[in-house]
C-alpha cells in the first residue's frame, strides 16, 4: 500500500515506434529514456467574455451549498468541499480502521482570489474561461482554490487548483476530471446542471 507508482516494462520491440511530443533523457549511468509529453486540452484564459458578478453570485452560493464530493483513483482520493477546500489524500485500512498516510490540501476558497475585474461600466464581472474538448469550445465557470500545502518541488510555493464548472443537464456537481497541469498546479472539472441555467454557459 506504500507504493505510489508501478512501472510495467514493455517487452523489446522489433521496430521503433514513431511518437510525437517525445524527447530523450540520459541518466547518470548513460541509460537513455524516451519521455512523452501529453497533449493537453487547450484552455483559453485570454477570453474577453465575461458575466456580471451579480448574475453569477446566486449560482455560486447554490454550488457552495452542495455536500462534499470525491474522485478516487487506485492510490489517491480527491475531496472537493464546495466553497471550502480541496484535499488530496491516501488512506489504508488497518484493523478495520481507515488511517490517512499522506495528505495535502490543494487549495482553499477565497472570494477575493477570483478572476473578477471591473468593466467599462464600472461593474464587477467574472471572466469566462473556454476549453476545447473534442473540437468543441466549451464555456466554463472558473473558481480558484489557493494557498494550499507548500510544494517542495516548486520553491515551496502553495498549491493551487482552478476548478471549472461545466454545464451538464444530468450533472450532480461531482468531479469528472482532475489533472496536474504543472508542478503542484491543478485543474479540476465539475459537471453541474445548475450552471446550465445561465445561457453564457450553455454550449448546446
Amino acid at each position: 500500500d506504500d507504493i505510489i507508482y508501478d512501472i510495467k516494462w514493455q517487452s523489446e520491440l522489433n521496430s521503433p515506434i514513431e511518437l510525437k511530443n517525445n524527447f530523450i533523457i540520459t541518466s547518470k549511468r548513460k541509460e537513455k529514456y524516451s519521455c512523452i509529453l501529453p497533449i493537453l486540452q487547450t484552455t483559453d484564459t485570454k477570453s474577453t467574455e465575461t458575466i456580471l458578478l451579480s448574475d453569477i453570485e446566486p449560482l455560486i452560493e447554490k454550488l457552495h451549498s452542495k455536500k462534499v464530493m470525491y474522485l478516487s483513483n487506485p492510490y489517491w482520493t480527491y475531496e472537493l468541499c464546495h466553497g471550502i477546500h480541496i484535499r488530496q489524500y491516501h488512506e489504508n485500512k488497518i484493523a478495520d480502521k481507515r488511517v490517512i498516510h499522506q495528505e495535502y490540501f490543494l487549495g482553499y476558497y477565497h472570494s477575493n482570489n477570483q478572476d473578477i475585474i471591473t468593466n467599462t461600466d464600472n461593474e464587477q464581472v467574472l471572466k469566462i474561461h473556454h476549453k476545447t474538448v473534442n473540437n468543441r469550445i466549451i464555456p466554463m465557470l472558473p473558481i480558484r482554490y489557493t494557498d494550499g500545502t507548500a510544494c517542495d518541488i516548486n520553491s515551496n510555493k502553495p498549491r493551487e487548483v482552478l476548478v471549472f464548472y461545466v454545464c451538464y443537464e444530468n450533472g450532480n456537481n461531482g468531479v469528472i476530471n482532475f489533472q496536474e497541469v504543472s508542478s503542484c498546479q491543478y485543474e479540476m472539472t465539475v459537471a453541474s446542471a445548475w450552471i446550465c441555467e445561465l445561457p453564457e454557459f450553455n454550449s448546446l
